[in-house]
């Protein structure tokens, strides 16, 4: 019986296959951080602020609930997050959906 981590590392051997999967993330550290930051700033009270942030860079707030729930993450969004909460975006050019 095979278990996922030899299934995993079978797959990653095809270039073809580790391509699409690096490219089908949802969720990474970049994405962390930029929750962690916010969810610090909700639990702070600071839940006006959060919404006025996401107003001023015309995110709607499902799709920062979606990427919170790890169910979709646009790049882009990510990055302007993360410009505008200080957190460095030296993964940018490293990120895999990034178009």
């Amino acid at each position: 019986m095979l278990f996922f981590k030899q299934i995993k590392a079978e797959k990653l051997n095809d270039p073809s296959f580790k391509d699409v999967y690096h490219r089908e993330c949802h969720i990474c550290g970049v994405t962390l951080k930029v929750i962690k930051r916010i969810e610090e700033m909700i639990d702070a009270g600071e839940q006006d602020s959060v919404s006025s942030l996401l107003a001023e860079l015309g995110i709607p707030a499902d799709n920062y609930t979606a990427l919170k729930a790890g169910d979709c993450c646009r790049p882009e969004q990510v990055f302007q997050l993360c410009r505008q909460l200080n957190i460095d975006v030296n993964a940018e050019k490293a990120c895999p959906r990034r178009d």
